[in-house]
């Protein structure tokens, strides 16, 4: 199983809290807020990572040497300047496998990744986004799905704060779906998921824990929720 993590943003929603490192080096709960994401995939099977970097990327590397784990392999892909969630994954692409797994390096998301992806294949879906049902989406933007299997619409931030459906940043993909991404800045989710609209984007709603560090009140509360996975 390969797990691609998108961990080249700037964090300037958190500067004011986590200014001199990475947003996914921030420390939650005594270890970089990265580590726990990668502790946790390692339990669901992942055996390789790619670290998809940017912004103080020489961190990162330090933090995950060669044999860091005994149970996973790590490789990094460096953007040498911000190219998008898809661009990012067209820069990995020498280091993709037929089909793997993405996330973003801020997030933390309860679900199962064999389940999106045997998904994924019983459907012969391009690609399956879990999802989330939350109080107010207005932050994130709602998804509309036919029978919660297949996506068919995404809507804009608003400020409703309706309840709804949410994309939970965690992605089953094949590797075909790097032919929609052009070279250049290119964003996965408002690029090519919406070419995928006619049927080949698939669903799966889950109702883990989860939770968003990009500003400081999230942060802030991912202090306690990981403190309590850990113990």
């Amino acid at each position: 199983m390969q797990l691609i993590i998108l961990c080249g943003g700037l964090g300037t929603r958190l500067r004011s809290v986590v200014a001199d490192r990475p947003k996914s080096l921030a420390e939650v709960a005594g270890k970089p807020f990265l580590e726990h994401i990668m502790e946790y995939y390692r339990r669901q099977g992942v055996t390789h990572f790619v670290l998809a970097t940017g912004y103080l990327s020489e961190q990162i590397e330090a933090c995950f040497p060669l044999g860091r784990f005994k149970d996973a392999s790590v490789s990094f892909s460096v953007e040498p300047e911000p190219m998008g969630t898809g661009g990012a994954l067209k820069g990995a692409e020498a280091l993709l496998a037929d089909d793997f797994f993405v996330v973003n390096g801020d997030t933390w998301m309860e679900c199962s990744l064999n389940a999106l992806r045997t998904h994924g294949l019983k459907h012969n879906f391009t690609s399956v986004l879990a999802l989330r049902q939350v109080p107010d989406a207005s932050r994130y933007g709602a998804v509309r799905t036919d029978s919660g299997d297949v996506i068919r619409q995404f809507v804009e931030k608003s400020a409703s704060t309706d309840a709804g459906l949410i994309n939970a940043g965690v992605y089953w993909l094949r590797k075909s779906i790097l032919d929609l991404i052009p070279e250049g800045k290119v964003s996965l989710e408002s690029q090519v998921f919406t070419a995928l609209l006619d049927g080949r984007l698939g669903a799966q709603t889950f109702d883990g824990r989860f939770i968003d560090i990009g500003i400081p009140a999230d942060f802030a509360r991912a202090q306690n929720l990981l403190a309590d996975l850990a113990g």
